[in-house]
């Protein structure tokens, strides 16, 4: 899975299940921290066009399991408990919480959520 900045306030997820891509909107704290994280990244990794976002010190993507044991991390400092069918929070679960949330708020604010719906997807 591989990512880039495509514009502002957006973020392209290349490579994803069955081999998608999508383009999701960010906050512009998120949009702040991942400049930053680039700035910090960008001198110690040759910069290609065509790299990950996010690579290990060697420039190279960061394997499956080294992004789960960050995510682990987290999610125990963070004190995270699952509340689905399985033992502990998963990274696809952050997706569905945030879904789930974005159209709670929608509906309560009176939107027509069968239109803003099409903004989750992609």
């Amino acid at each position: 899975m591989g990512m880039s900045i495509c514009g502002i306030g957006k973020l392209t997820v290349r490579h994803t299940k069955l081999d998608k891509s999508r383009c999701l909107p960010l906050l512009s704290s998120a949009v702040q921290a991942l400049n930053e994280y680039r700035q910090l990244r960008d001198p110690h990794v040759e910069a290609r066009a065509d790299m990950p976002f996010f690579v290990s010190p060697s420039g190279c993507a960061l394997s499956k399991r080294a992004v789960e044991n960050v995510f682990d991390q987290l999610r125990r400092q963070l004190g995270w408990q699952a509340r689905g069918g399985h033992p502990q929070p998963r990274i696809q679960d952050l997706r569905h919480s945030f879904a789930v949330a974005r159209l709670r708020r929608w509906y309560e604010m009176g939107k027509t959520v069968d239109h803003a719906v099409l903004w989750l997807c992609g």
